[in-house]
């Protein structure tokens, strides 16, 4: 890899020399990024309850710190490497799920204008979606928003835009220079390992006593099972369900895990889909992953 080879003749790297040391341009972004966001994590341990940070004087001082040792980057192997490894994680995310990359960013509870301003400083590769966010709110005179609101909007802009990710190939040779690399490979799917078996009871245990011991942890799972999809779905789930299933339609998707909230049964929810949906492609993995939260809600 090309950090091998670079701490093969050097101690230390630089900003400088992180901006330059990969083929791919983003990488190199996404590790500056990481390094950015370890920083600040650090620089908020220094804070003390005893000194007051927000005076003029103190923010100017730390303005000039922060300046500073931004011109003074150098980190070792053990330190660099896993920032490196996020970063290479995090540019495969934005090239072959962009969808799923922007589900992530807009994870939190509250996502701020100026956190996804903050963003597009590193995202270089299929941001057309964050830039028009950002047009949005500036244009709407938003601060922050709801996460839930954030995917709704996403979702409008990814159908708006007719949003088209960039093509593999530039990425393919530029990870090749280092390792062999070929895009389809992420997309294959893997078949998921055979649940393990049931273990046997001891048998000198009459039925009516494992019955009495399985009751509890029975009850338990059905109590999970019967909780509602609402409460079940990432941000992420909801961003990719709205996405490929609903047309981006984030209203239609919101309706739709209402109804299928009230339904009694499993049977009922897959009448209302068959019918409401004869569209949807029934092999899909977004559609799957749908169906199987459903098959939970109801305990299936």
């Amino acid at each position: 890899m090309a950090a091998r080879e670079f701490f093969q003749k050097n101690e230390k790297i630089s900003g400088q020399e992180i901006l330059t040391l990969t083929p791919i341009r983003q990488v190199n972004l996404f590790v500056v990024r990481e390094l950015l966001y370890s920083w600040k994590q650090e620089i908020e341990k220094i804070r003390s309850p005893f000194f007051d940070y927000e005076s003029a004087e103190v923010a100017e001082a730390m303005r000039t710190f922060h300046i500073v040792l931004s011109k003074h980057i150098s980190i070792s192997v053990e330190h660099f490497t896993p920032l490196l490894k996020r970063a290479v994680m995090r540019t495969l995310t934005l090239i072959l799920d962009p969808y799923g990359f922007y589900g992530k960013l807009i994870e939190p509870p509250e996502v701020s204008f100026e956190m996804l301003q903050s963003e597009t400083k590193y995202v270089k590769v299929n941001h057309a979606p964050l830039n028009q966010l950002l047009a949005q709110l500036k244009e709407r005179n938003i601060a922050s928003v709801s996460a839930d609101t954030a995917a709704k909007l996403w979702a409008n802009i990814f159908k708006e835009l007719h949003f088209i990710p960039a093509p593999l190939q530039e990425f393919e040779e530029g990870f090749s220079k280092t390792l062999p690399f070929h895009a389809i490979s992420f997309f294959e799917k893997r078949e998921a390992p055979p649940p393990p078996l049931p273990k046997m009871p001891p048998p000198e245990k009459s039925p009516s006593e494992i019955i009495r011991e399985r009751r509890p942890i029975a009850e338990q799972i059905a109590s999970k099972s019967r909780l509602l999809i609402r409460d079940r779905l990432t941000i992420n789930q909801k961003f990719m369900f709205t996405k490929t299933l609903f047309h981006g339609d984030f209203e239609i998707f919101s309706k739709t895990i209402e109804r299928l909230d009230r339904l009694d049964n499993f049977q009922q929810a897959q009448h209302f889909l068959t019918r409401d949906f004869p569209e949807w492609d029934t092999a899909g993995e977004e559609y799957l992953e749908f169906i199987e939260l459903i098959e939970r809600r109801f305990g299936k």
